[in-house]
């Protein structure tokens, strides 16, 4: 497998000729054009990876091209899919490396996402949201290049309704090139330079490593790191979205402004909480009657859904417990508002943001370290400035 970079030229050697010929050919095969483009572009830097796509298509046009598919089938397409995507990631375990597990390989390219896009549509034709779908539009769905890799996980009614209104709007496609710049910023230079080579440069020089301010500047380099990236990575689709005529939903909404940990996760990476607020908490909820067993059962299934692994179970259960105590301090400040009538607005709004962000930053330890024992090492350096 070829490895690929999402902001490289060879990115842009993709981009660039797909709009031309998108705007060029005739309206009804545009459809196809992209989802051409978009074939041809995983076989050549993931042969397997463009088969898998294949195969969840064919299973998701078998589910949603019926009348009236049967729980049976629907069921079957599900497991089926899961159960590749859970392979993959066990797969991805056994042979971890200490670089990228989709660059070396292990993991098709956007299959994380996909898999969700598939489960979603199959899901909402079995509700009877979806009618019977058609294949060209199915394909156009699945295939659509510009969130094809890093999402953000588009609906399909959503989706459906922006190809039914499909047309030129020049101020669309002039919204996306500002948008893509702006992503390139994040990701190239605010990212690739500041946070990852000068940053780092400057607090060994000028902090020293190994000291307590230190790793506490290393903390908040990694929190904008993964803030900048993953939201850079989802303007750059947007954009390329918008300058073909199409519009995607956000996928952040400035999150490290969340007042608490509830509003962070309203606020972060969108498309995959609404996905498992809609298909897992609500579920779990409906048959355990118990808000807090579906949070906990949608967070783990986010966890899992980034990777197999004891440190991303941690992490979903950290945030639980942090979302159950602030909804426990919620409860206790609406039932004895004179308790927190001493304090100034202004200064809670702002104790409320720094130690709502601070606890996620915390939480990035858990997945970002390689150990348990590095992980104590670092908290114990943080808080008592001794590793």
């Amino acid at each position: 497998m070829g490895e690929f970079n999402f902001v490289s030229l060879d990115w842009l050697a993709w981009i660039i000729p797909t709009l031309v010929g998108f705007w060029v050919i005739p309206t009804g095969f545009r459809g196809w054009m992209l989802a051409a483009v978009s074939l041809f572009f995983l076989y050549s830097v993931s042969p397997y990876s463009c088969g898998v796509l294949i195969v969840f298509t064919l299973i998701s046009y078998l589910a949603v091209s019926k009348d009236r598919p049967s729980p049976a089938r629907i069921k079957f397409s599900i497991g089926l899919i899961l159960s590749v995507l859970v392979g993959f990631k066990i797969l991805a375990i056994e042979r971890s490396t200490e670089g990228d597990l989709v660059g070396n390989g292990v993991i098709p390219l956007g299959i994380s996402f996909y898999s969700l896009r598939c489960i979603h549509l199959i899901l909402e034709r079995a509700r009877g949201n979806v009618g019977v779908v058609d294949i060209r539009l199915l394909v156009s769905y699945l295939f659509f290049l510009p969130t094809l890799w890093v999402g953000p996980i588009n609906r399909f009614d959503e989706f459906g309704k922006e190809n039914r209104r499909h047309r030129w709007d020049g101020g669309l496609f002039s919204r996306g090139v500002e948008r893509a710049v702006y992503g390139y910023v994040k990701v190239v230079i605010i990212c690739g330079f500041f946070l990852q080579s000068y940053w780092p440069y400057w607090t060994a020089t000028n902090i020293g490593e190994g000291t307590q301010l230190w790793q506490y500047f290393e903390l908040v380099r990694e929190g904008l790191t993964l803030y900048l990236l993953f939201s850079g990575f989802s303007d750059i689709a947007i954009a390329f979205s918008a300058m073909l005529g199409y519009r995607v939903g956000e996928n952040f909404d400035a999150p490290y402004l969340a007042s608490n940990i509830s509003e962070f996760w309203r606020k972060w990476h969108i498309s995959l909480t609404s996905w498992s607020r809609d298909y897992v908490y609500k579920y779990v909820m409906a048959r355990s009657r118990s808000p807090k067993v579906g949070v906990l059962a949608s967070l783990v299934v986010i966890g899992m859904w980034h990777e197999l692994s004891p440190r991303y179970l941690a992490w979903a259960l950290y945030h639980w417990l942090g979302i159950i105590v602030w909804q426990y301090f919620r409860r206790l400040s609406k039932s004895t508002p004179n308790m927190f009538s001493l304090v100034p607005s202004w200064l809670a709004y702002g104790l409320s943001l720094a130690l709502t962000l601070h606890f996620v930053w915390l939480g990035f330890l858990l997945v970002k370290q390689s150990s348990i024992t590095s992980m104590v090492n670092v908290v114990k350096l943080l808080f008592i400035g001794k590793g």
